[in-house]
């Protein structure tokens, strides 16, 4: 695992749980094919969003549509360091095993404000919502 990916879990997990302030262990985050690589395609376009991790994020299109290319590695991140349930590819979420007190740390760690980190992560939260009911079909 390089820096670069761990810093980069660091800021996601940041801004997802500074969204919510009464974030808990019962949050999840999707693994359903594409939401988190459409969200963090919009995010890397924000201007709120460090410009060292709109440098080390990357994203190729497939048959299967956007792929961030550092996602894989920051999900098995994330479970190593103890912030989300082990991963199971027949799950469309992941089950978060921290709350919220964890995103001053996280932002700390990431070198992001934390009024920047809580906006990122209510957009981010939007954007996840919109993009899963996209690709699963079930938007209006």
């Amino acid at each position: 695992m390089n820096n670069e990916t761990v810093k980069l879990t660091q800021l996601i997990y940041a801004c997802w749980l500074a969204a919510d302030s009464l974030a808990s262990t019962s949050d999840a985050l999707p693994t359903f094919q594409g939401v988190m690589d459409y969200t963090l395609k919009d995010l890397k376009d924000d201007p709120l969003f460090p410009e060292w991790a709109k440098n080390a994020l990357h994203f190729s299109v497939r048959d299967s549509g956007l792929t961030c290319l550092e996602l894989p590695e920051i999900r098995l991140y994330a479970n190593r360091l103890g912030v989300t349930s082990d991963p199971n590819p027949s799950y469309t979420r992941t089950t978060m095993t921290v709350d919220g007190k964890m995103a001053p740390l996280f932002s700390r760690l990431a070198e992001i404000d934390a009024n920047a980190a809580e906006t990122l992560g209510k957009k981010m939260r939007a954007k996840v919502t919109e993009y899963t009911a996209v690709l699963s079909g079930s938007a209006a």
